[in-house]
């Protein structure tokens, strides 16, 4: 940018050291794209400082938008996250994975979507939860439960 100044500047010089004068026809249109030439310069330095300042804030939006990748995209990595073995599957009744740790010793399985137990220690427990379930589904078809 300094040196398109400086070359316009000489050629200022070049032009005064002629010795054409302003009220001549040449020397009107020598000086006239003198004055354009220096607006020029002029403008591509604000170009210049513009795009500088543009710059900065689309490297400070890239680093924000990493960090934000970053957080949301390592939260629901279980590969990454977890060293250990685990076992997946599908709950039945919402249809959503499940990951359990193989070393885990839970007597209960429940599914951390729907609250759904997927398996119960004993089979007591299982089948009064079964009812539960069997129960809400049966009202939900009722004239009087439907509003």
């Amino acid at each position: 940018m300094h040196k398109l100044q400086q070359k316009v500047s000489y050629l200022r010089g070049l032009a005064e050291g002629l010795g054409m004068e302003e009220g001549t026809k040449e020397g009107k249109v020598i000086c006239g794209i003198l004055d354009l030439l220096d607006e020029i310069v002029d403008n591509i330095g604000q170009l210049d400082a513009s795009y500088s300042e543009l710059d900065d804030y689309m490297e400070v939006m890239d680093e924000d938008l990493a960090l934000l990748e970053e957080s949301i995209y390592d939260d629901n990595d279980y590969d990454e996250d977890y060293d250990g073995e685990y076992m997946e599957f599908i709950c039945p009744n919402c249809r959503q994975p499940v990951y359990l740790d193989y070393d885990d010793d839970a007597h209960d399985i429940i599914c951390p979507n729907c609250r759904y137990v997927v398996y119960a220690d004993s089979e007591d427990e299982y089948e009064e939860v079964e009812d539960e379930y069997e129960e809400v589904d049966d009202h939900m078809y009722d004239e009087d439960y439907i509003e």
